[in-house]
């Protein structure tokens, strides 16, 4: 099984303009703040750039830019210009837990 067949991953959008309260997330993690969000409890992955495959946790609304992809419901490519596609993201296998292991209190 592929992470592809579980998860569905979306790119970020381009940053809106406009100054807020909701964290806007950049490959390193927040950029900026900003008054809209187009994500709720999400993973962001950063994408691009040195630290292409960051992996941050928000629970609250955010702004995932277009330097992301977040998952919804590393491995990087690239030469000087490293990348995280989610064709690479949805390649990846994934172990699925028995019955007994999934919910497992941490």
């Amino acid at each position: 099984m592929r992470l592809g067949e579980i998860m569905h991953f979306c790119n970020g959008k381009k940053r809106p303009m406009g100054y807020g309260s909701i964290p806007v997330y950049g490959s390193n993690g927040v950029l900026d703040y900003t008054n809209s969000a187009n994500r709720e409890n999400g993973i962001i992955i950063g994408r691009v750039g040195a630290y292409c495959g960051s992996v941050f946790y928000e629970p609250n609304r955010h702004w995932v830019s277009d330097e992301n992809l977040s998952i919804i419901e590393c491995m990087a490519s690239g030469s000087t210009f490293k990348e995280v596609s989610g064709s690479i993201m949805k390649g990846i296998p994934a172990i699925i837990p028995d019955e007994e292991m999934r919910y497992v209190e941490i």
